[in-house]
């Protein structure tokens, strides 16, 4: 028996007659489902399907010290605020999918994640973990595809450069609030801070605004990083 995947018709905007026929995200997302373990597929554009391998060990390695360095928001590990999830499939609008390295939900908005895949709820926050492979399409496609679908908040980790970059979504585009930096030597004074109330981005403004306060009564001593996380 021969299946046929549902396939929605494409047209020219000046042309009148039937262009090529794009698949649906449906039929798509069969074709994510019967992808090898080590392989993701993603749709970054309305019918067309992006799969690559699964990043290396190095990556792995950075995705988990992100993870514990935000265990105490994670609710799902006994912490407060958000849900933070792993590589989890989002439905995004316009028909694609994305599978952020990190994706954060509010308990206050989101009560009870949904037990779906792929998750059908845009999340309040988003980090890319960047690898050689990744990087072009981190920042120039998936970012500015967070900020115009209305994801809040973004981060971008580069594990080489020991940086995470921080964009708030303003307009439906991502703008740079702070970028931090972090060594494996500042992992105890960073674990502290990713603790507190600064390490949430609602309050963002205050803590930037006492940062403010606090260098110009220091003149010459470094302001208090805004973002960290342990064992970059």
């Amino acid at each position: 028996m021969t299946l046929v995947e549902p396939l929605e018709l494409a047209y020219h905007a000046d042309m009148g007659h039937r262009a090529q026929a794009v698949p649906t995200f449906e039929a798509l997302y069969e074709q994510i489902r019967a992808l090898p373990e080590q392989m993701t597929g993603e749709i970054l554009e309305p019918g067309i399907l992006r799969n690559r391998s699964r990043p290396g060990r190095p990556h792995q390695t950075t995705q988990l010290a992100i993870v514990r360095s935000l265990d105490g928001f994670n609710r799902t590990l006994g912490g407060a605020g958000w849900w933070i999830e792993v590589e989890a499939e989002i439905r995004f609008p316009l028909g694609r999918l994305l599978v952020p390295d990190l994706s954060g939900f509010r308990v206050e908005r989101v009560p009870d994640l949904p037990d779906e895949n792929p998750i059908p709820i845009l999340p309040d926050w988003c980090c890319e973990n960047l690898s050689p492979t990744t990087d072009r399409e981190d920042r120039t496609v998936k970012l500015p595809l967070f900020a115009k679908s209305g994801v809040p908040w973004s981060w971008i980790v580069d594990p080489v450069r020991h940086t995470v970059e921080v964009f708030e979504t303003i307009d439906g585009r991502p703008r740079t609030v702070e970028t931090v930096a972090g060594t494996l030597q500042q992992s105890g004074q960073a674990k502290d801070r990713s603790q507190s109330a600064h390490a949430d981005p609602r309050n963002r403004d205050e803590s930037l605004a006492e940062r403010r306060r606090q260098a110009s009564s220091r003149q010459g001593s470094e302001a208090r990083p805004l973002y960290n996380l342990t064992d970059l």
